[in-house]
């Protein structure tokens, strides 16, 4: 008759090990995210492919749904001008003459965002990693696109950061939460040009295993939007965006 002594290897696997390992599967999910706490954060922005902006445009839907779900989308009436289950419901509700179908609206509509490649240089073995932030004015203040356009321009403070070689790292801010997020971003100047890594070898693999932005940004099918807004495809995750998220990307 078998002895415990010889099944002494095997078992072992308790509830801790197995909370673990379902956070690591989760986090895998949706590894190439960057999300940023409050406080500061230093990053390095990667350049575009052939001479292209290292910052992609796009308009969004973010809706908030009943039960703590969400749908978030790439609007397909903005971006290529095909019909829009979240605009159309927009304008439906705009043509009422209730003020309380007129505030539900603006809910509905798209917003402008951006993304873009980065390193953050706190977590650099996570390698390139998304952010998506505003790219639309807010309460008088500049977007976070703008300011990051506004430090490529300006004649005193402009500097092309995302360079490979001659770059320069970027400070970013976040304050607040939900809707009062805001973030400041400057350039850090206090080590100058800069490469994105001091061994070549290691930059050239950032740099061909940075994400392709446009890919994100695919339209779907009018079908799977409509199931998004019933909140059919919008099962709440930790691989997925929260509703933290939808919020936070809105970002100023």
């Amino acid at each position: 008759m078998s002895t415990n002594n010889e099944f002494a290897q095997y078992g072992k696997f308790d509830h801790a090990a197995a909370e673990s390992q379902l956070a690591e599967a989760r986090k895998a999910g949706d590894s190439f995210r960057l999300k940023l706490d409050v406080g500061k954060h230093r990053l390095r922005m990667l350049p575009g492919k052939d001479g292209e902006s290292p910052l992609l445009t796009f308009w969004e839907h973010s809706l908030n749904l009943p039960g703590e779900k969400f749908a978030i989308f790439t609007c397909p009436a903005k971006e290529k001008g095909r019909p829009c289950p979240a605009c159309a419901k927009a304008a439906q509700l705009s043509a009422s003459p209730s003020e309380v179908d007129q505030t539900q609206a603006r809910k509905y509509l798209p917003k402008k965002r951006a993304m873009a490649n980065f390193i953050d240089r706190a977590e650099e073995s996570r390698g390139p990693l998304v952010w998506t932030f505003g790219a639309m004015k807010a309460k008088g203040r500049e977007s976070v696109y703008e300011r990051f356009l506004f430090l490529l321009t300006d004649p005193d403070l402009g500097a092309n950061y995302a360079h490979p070689v001659d770059g320069y790292e970027l400070l970013v801010i976040r304050t607040g939460l939900k809707l009062d997020t805001t973030y400041s971003v400057s350039i850090d100047e206090r080590n100058g040009k800069c490469p994105l890594h001091t061994d070549t070898e290691q930059a050239l693999h950032w740099l061909k295993t940075m994400k392709d932005l446009k890919k994100l940004t695919n339209l779907l099918p009018v079908d799977e939007i409509e199931a998004k807004m019933r909140g059919e495809q919008s099962e709440r995750t930790d691989d997925r965006p929260t509703a933290q998220d939808a919020m936070d990307r809105a970002g100023r």
